[in-house]
């Protein structure tokens, strides 16, 4: 037994006096021999036994005033622990229920397991118990934060809910629980945690029994009944099968198994686009891995949804299937017209161009390109094509020049640079339609083999490091494109051109790249060689991020591609190139929603699993971009089933009764104390009564004997 105020059981002294004034009233005058009253001693005996045994029960009674009174004043208390529930029953209690709704809790009975678990829960509050709901995932959802007796309300909303199909934060749910139970009048607290024990629900730090502190009675809830079996695909991909044709690509799948033993068959069945097209039986080996392949050749291309699924009921239900956004045509094909052939390689005009673009870009495959000299460029190779390259080309047949400005107004892309072949006067009189702006003049400050041509050179030194051509130079390292020197430029035109801009300057003042919207396609001008003749960017670091980004830019293609994503997992998705006013994500199931791009990029978490079309929009018209479209998955983390271990959760229980804050009198009890004090107060009011009753009871007899003379001998 326990004492909230201790100080007060000094007033057990006081059971002395009693005591003291008892044995005061026991001396005795000295005696002498009175023959009178001898008769009357011997026949009042039995009467005196009689006063002796009041006397006797007075004395306790009186003393057990004493000794209540003060025990009941120091508020005493027995600390029952986890039988706090049983014992303290009837009190009002304040409960927060605490859901772990990640996808690890979609087990054989899927998600009305949890949902039963959690109505029973709410179902068996007395009325007059207040109840708050709050669910643990990766973003604690406070559905009900304030306690409130509407168990009604709780009810809707745990009816409502749905699995979430991403990753947890337990320790900021337990965290709001606390928050919930500080703010509590209740004499009980009861914290119901609804979980799979599952350990990667607690993250890289772990689980810390002291995260359970203020939570009152903390009561655990396992839905998955000790079962730590789970098999899961945790991995899709896709790569080119050389060895199977040209059109097929080999598809694979990665399993991870815990609890079965190896050699234990999976059978996996594969979908194109939601229909079924082949199953792979792989077996699982001894460190708990698998993997199943196919070959699969499609019919179409563009892009497609690759689906790999399992038959798992014994462990989670949620990672048994898994998916995957294909795209067959996302390379960049580009045309390039070459102006200044040359027998000998490295002095062809497209030498440097075509390895720029022949290595692989960031996030797509190497652009196919395809090369003609312009005195071959008809303008009937247009077709399929995304970008055209005009490279130091010094004129076209207007006919070609006027196909060429059909391809950018339908959505094409051109990039025009300069040269030695470039007149002025030609390009301004054929490319009217086609120019950012009217060439006025070359500027020529330096030859490349001038000995002084770092002096007499210009080099970049404005570009708009928000557009997504030079973004990546604002990062660190990106400086080095301002060590590029210029020999020679195209000097525009300063009168303004509708739908033109300035993307980079020199450091003269001249203009270096000058874009120009056309119709629903783009025009770029490369004021300088793409080669070595005007310019020492082609053999410069700087020369293959940028050539690929303006061909990026060109083609309409964004720098970021996702495939596939983990619900919960934040996404950047770069959508300058289409330069929308909105961004529309279309998820599996739920409403639209509408993004607004900032500086060329929106950000969207997932929340539920399968194909997110993604679509821009401009002003009343929208189009859906496959190259954004992504899938998304669980988080493999979530497909572990490894335990807490119990002698935390033991730890976490203790810690959790025993840690519910004092009010600043110091009066509260924890959820696992059960007061005395109130039982020690009755006792007071029980002895106060029958030392009252011992004591008036003799003189109410006599009383009563006078009125009825019938009695006298009793």
């Amino acid at each position: 037994m326990n004492f909230m105020q201790p100080a007060m059981l000094l007033g057990l002294l006081a059971a002395a006096i009693p005591i003291i004034i008892h044995l005061i009233n026991r001396q005795r005058a000295q005696r002498r021999a009175f023959p009178a009253m001898e008769f009357l001693l011997r026949s009042q005996q039995k009467l005196a036994r009689r006063l002796r045994l009041k006397q006797w029960l007075l004395l306790a009674l009186r003393v057990s005033i004493f000794v209540f009174l003060p025990l009941a004043l120091s508020l005493p208390f027995l600390d029952c622990g986890g039988a706090a529930v049983g014992i303290d029953g009837r009190l009002p209690a304040s409960v927060v229920l605490v859901i772990d709704d990640s996808a690890s809790m979609v087990r054989r009975d899927g998600v009305d397991a949890v949902r039963d678990v959690a109505l029973r829960q709410i179902r068996d509050l007395r009325t007059w118990d207040q109840i708050a709901v709050v669910f643990g995932s990766d973003t604690p959802r406070m559905e009900l934060g304030d306690l409130t007796d509407d168990h009604g309300r709780a009810i809707e909303i745990v009816e409502n809910t749905a699995i979430y199909p991403g990753s947890t934060a337990l320790d900021r749910a337990l965290a709001a629980a606390r928050e919930i139970q500080q703010t509590s009048q209740q004499p009980v607290q009861r914290t119901v945690w609804i979980t799979d024990l599952a350990v990667a629900g607690w993250g890289v730090a772990g689980f810390d029994p002291s995260m359970a502190e203020g939570l009152g009675t903390l009561e655990v809830v396992d839905i998955s009944d000790g079962n730590a079996t789970n098999l899961a695909l945790t991995e899709l991909d896709y790569i080119e099968a050389d060895d199977a044709g040209s059109d097929a690509w080999r598809l694979s799948a990665s399993l991870q198994a815990w609890g079965y033993e190896a050699g234990h068959a999976v059978e996996v069945e594969l979908l194109v686009d939601g229909v079924p097209v082949g199953t792979a039986v792989t077996e699982i080996s001894a460190e708990g891995t698998a993997l199943a392949s196919w070959v699969h050749t499609f019919a179409a291309g563009g892009a497609h949804t690759v689906t790999a699924r399992i038959q798992d009921d014994d462990g989670i239900l949620s990672d048994n299937e898994r998916q995957l956004r294909i795209r067959l045509d996302q390379g960049i094909r580009v045309l390039l017209v070459n102006g200044d052939a040359r027998a000998v390689q490295y002095n062809d005009e497209l030498f440097y161009l075509e390895r720029a673009l022949g290595a692989s870009f960031e996030d797509n495959a190497a652009a196919t390109v395809n090369t003609v000299t312009a005195d071959r460029f008809s303008g009937s190779e247009l077709s399929g094509v995304d970008v055209v390259v005009l490279a130091n080309v010094a004129g076209l047949p207007a006919t070609t020049v006027t196909a060429l400005t059909q391809f950018v107004e339908q959505g094409g892309g051109l990039l025009l640079t300069a040269g030695d072949n470039v007149d002025p006067a030609r390009w301004n009189n054929l490319f009217a339609g086609l120019l950012p702006k009217p060439v006025r003049d070359i500027t020529r400050l330096s030859a490349a083999d001038d000995p002084d041509v770092a002096i007499k050179s210009t080099r970049l030194a404005e570009l708009d490091a928000r557009h997504p051509i030079f973004r990546v130079f604002s990062l660190p390292g990106g400086e080095s494109i301002q060590s590029v020197m210029v020999f020679a430029y195209l000097l525009l035109e300063p009168a303004p051109v509708d739908g033109a801009r300035t993307l980079a300057s020199f450091g003269d003042g001249g203009p270096a790249l000058v874009e120009r919207r056309l119709g629903e396609g783009r025009v770029l001008l490369l004021t300088t060689s793409i080669d070595y003749d005007w310019t020492s960017l082609p053999i410069r670091t700087t020369f293959l991020p940028l050539v690929q980004r303006m061909v990026e830019y060109l083609a309409q293609q964004g720098g970021t591609t996702v495939t596939q994503a983990a619900v919960g997992q934040r996404l950047q998705l770069d959508v300058e190139a289409w330069t929308p006013d909105r961004v529309i994500v279309l998820p599996p199931e739920g409403e639209r929603v509408v993004l607004l791009p900032e500086d060329g990029q929106v950000l969207f978490t997932p929340r539920a699993t399968g194909l997110h079309e993604v679509l821009v929009g401009s002003g009343d018209s929208e189009s859906a971009v496959d190259s954004l479209s992504f899938t998304a998955n669980i988080p493999p983390v979530e497909s572990d089933p490894t335990r807490l271990d119990e002698s935390l959760l033991l730890q976490a229980q203790t810690v959790a009764a025993n840690s519910r804050p004092q009010t600043e009198t110091g009066t509260e009890l924890t959820a696992g104390q059960r007061s005395l004090w109130p039982v020690l107060l009755f006792c007071v009011l029980l002895v106060l009564y029958a030392e009252t009753l011992i004591s008036v009871r003799r003189r109410l007899w006599e009383s009563f004997r006078r009125k009825r003379p019938d009695l006298e001998g009793l």
